[in-house]
């Protein structure tokens, strides 16, 4: 019971080693940490809520006919099951940076297209085919964010981070997506209120900043090591005081554990097939001694009894 009680006691102490005090006073987390956030941001404040959220009074402001917008916004929501499910192989073709980027500038060129579609409206609502290029404007624009800035935020979020500090890290990612997502659904009408017709333009701004930061601040992860990515956002190329203790802690796990590394893994065996070498040994030790006790025993009765036995003249 002690022995099981010291090593459950030992567990936790390992798994509570890196606590939220190491993940924001570490100088190589904050980086990556920054931008694991700011990814959830862009994705929260490029407006693809504001889309999803009030898609039937886009579709009504443009002048889509009622019985026509049900079928508009059912459309626009397979569009993005069905491009998410696309964009899965892609990342590993294209890139994460790639993914971002390109999908960003569409989403841009798509919500200036859409917002002069509104104001040609607006001044001659008899305008045909507007209200249809309004729809594909916004099936686009969802189109792009299914293959960006939809999946990508999560997952290179968490291809930053190592082990011991991902889950935390990813935990805070995530508390800024869903802050991001109500501060959307609270304000998007009064900002559509307020701003009208060019409601989107604030879109298109924030996508711009959120564009420029990708490409000078977001490293590309696709077939990079986690030792590559981490090293990169370390000046000196080399893990803080908390990592390397964290990183000690976790060798130390690995080296207790029968699992341990392949090196560790092959050394054992090694151990093994010498510990069973020498027990063949101390077999055949034991073999010999006992054949020779038993051969010198035979040969003792045999001259005893010949020393006993009486001479036949």
């Amino acid at each position: 019971m002690d022995a099981e009680h010291l090593t459950g006691s030992k567990d936790e102490e390992q798994e509570q080693a890196f606590t939220w005090k190491h993940l924001f006073q570490s100088p190589d987390l904050r980086r990556p940490l920054f931008i694991a956030c700011f990814l959830q941001v862009a994705q929260q404040f490029s407006g693809i809520n504001a889309v999803f959220f009030f898609s039937k009074s886009i579709f009504e402001s443009a002048r889509v006919d009622d019985d026509h917008v049900p079928f508009a916004i059912i459309g626009t929501n397979a569009v993005n099951v069905l491009m998410t499910v696309v964009a899965v192989p892609l990342m590993d073709i294209a890139g994460r940076r790639p993914l971002l980027l390109l999908p960003m500038a569409v989403m841009i060129f798509d919500l200036i297209l859409m917002t002069v579609c509104r104001l040609v409206q607006a001044n001659d609502p008899t305008i045909p085919g507007i209200a249809y290029v309004t729809i594909a404007c916004v099936i686009i624009y969802v189109t792009a964010f299914a293959v960006g800035l939809g999946p990508i935020p999560m997952m290179i979020g968490a291809e930053l981070f190592r082990q011991r500090p991902r889950p935390k890290a990813m935990s805070v990612a995530s508390v800024v997506n869903w802050v991001g997502t109500f501060a959307i659904a609270m304000t998007f009408e009064s900002i559509q209120t307020v701003a009208g017709d060019f409601t989107f333009v604030v879109f298109v701004v924030l996508l711009f900043g959120f564009l420029v930061f990708t490409y000078f601040f977001v490293p590309e992860t696709k077939n990079r090591t986690i030792e590559e990515i981490v090293a990169s956002f370390s000046s000196s190329h080399r893990p803080s005081k908390v990592i390397e203790s964290a990183e000690e802690e976790e060798m130390k796990q690995l080296q207790a554990s029968p699992l341990g590394r392949p090196g560790d893994s092959a050394a054992a065996n090694d151990r093994e097939g010498n510990r069973k070498g020498e027990g063949e040994e101390e077999k055949e030790e034991t073999l010999r001694l006992v054949t020779s006790h038993a051969v010198e025993t035979t040969d003792g009765k045999a001259e005893e009894e010949a020393s006993t036995t009486p001479a036949v003249h």
